[in-house]
């Protein structure tokens, strides 16, 4: 499956939301995987499996049961995800020339 990859910054005079990338994953948890890295989920203090849960839930860190929305003098960056059910083969050859991906096969 191809994932959209979507990121919302907050901050007390802009906030924004953009797609990031596209990645592709044969399911949620496997992409919870690939994206844990790259988000910095693994620097977590409470217990994995349970912020695992909570992310794959969510379909992101875009929830006020997830991120903490405590100090935004810099504001905060939030990430979410969908699938993307209509992209095509052409779709997909278009976004990855425009180095949109970070998945070098289309599934």
């Amino acid at each position: 499956m191809i994932y959209k990859i979507f990121s919302h910054h907050y901050a007390p005079k802009d906030s924004h939301k953009a797609v990031q990338f596209f990645v592709d994953a044969k399911d949620e948890d496997e992409l919870y995987g690939k994206l844990r890295e790259e988000f910095c989920w693994d620097d977590r203090e409470d217990d994995d499996e349970d912020f695992k849960k909570k992310i794959i839930s969510c379909k992101g860190s875009d929830d006020e049961e997830v991120t903490a929305f405590e100090d935004l003098y810099y504001g905060l960056t939030t990430y979410s995800w969908e699938e993307c059910k209509d992209l095509s083969q052409n779709d997909f050859e278009v976004l990855e020339k425009a180095g949109l991906t970070k998945i070098t096969t289309f599934m």
